[in-house]
């Protein structure tokens, strides 16, 4: 398979190629995330700048095309959070220069459309919420940690004065139109004050390129004030 997926990557110069490796990619079973030499070959794919094919592309369902992202297909399967090759496959993501978390896809955990970064969050919520259909092998702090952080991306850059307060809106949107947070509203707020300081202490895992530990302290105050 990594082979495979070598020759597929140097072979192709379209968006659509490097949509068909994505869909390969994401299809193959989680077995595959015990491979050193299949991440490897994954984590060269999907930080190359030359790989288009992760805020947007489409998929057949049924004879019909859908708009998704590579968002929504890698975390289709929550399993794949066990492997830790997995962790490095979405780090690698989040060290793109050319994030965005706003393109839509189908989300079967939530039965409709979402953003990437109402998925992140629903999956957030599911794992730290221990949902029955959520649970883990492995311990849930870096799984949490790595999709908060791709909740906490902001589309305006950091070099706005509006950064601050745009992430507090974003993950305050997020809270509000999350049917789980309601539900466990009290301990899913405390692991999220939680995650949040773990996240800025940089204990478990480093930083994306888009957050610094102020940033992340600064919508903590946010979320407890």
């Amino acid at each position: 398979r990594s082979e495979t997926l070598r020759v597929g990557f140097y072979m192709a110069y379209r968006h659509e190629q490097y949509a068909e490796l994505a869909r390969c990619i994401c299809k193959h079973g989680v077995s595959c995330l015990w491979e050193s030499s299949y991440v490897a070959t994954v984590l060269h794919i999907f930080s190359s700048p030359r790989f288009t094919a992760v805020n947007y592309l489409k998929e057949v369902y049924k004879g019909v095309e859908h708009e998704t992202t590579l968002w929504h297909l890698l975390l289709d399967n929550h399993k794949r959070w066990n492997y830790r090759g997995f962790v490095h496959i979405i780090q690698a993501l989040l060290s793109r220069q050319n994030l965005d978390f706003s393109g839509s896809g189908w989300s079967w955990a939530k039965r409709k459309t979402v953003s990437a970064a109402e998925l992140c969050f629903s999956e957030w919520c599911a794992i730290a919420g221990r949902s029955r259909d959520r649970k883990l092998w492995v311990n849930t702090s870096t799984p949490r940690l790595c999709l908060l952080s791709m909740c906490l991306h902001c589309s305006c850059g950091k070099t706005s004065n509006t950064f601050i307060e745009q992430l507090c809106r974003q993950i305050d949107g997020l809270v509000d139109n999350e049917l789980q947070f309601a539900k466990k509203k009290d301990s899913l707020h405390r692991c999220l004050l939680w995650d949040l300081k773990l996240l800025a202490s940089e204990e478990i895992l480093p930083l994306p390129h888009f957050l610094n530990p102020e940033d992340v302290l600064s919508v903590a105050d946010f979320m407890r004030g």
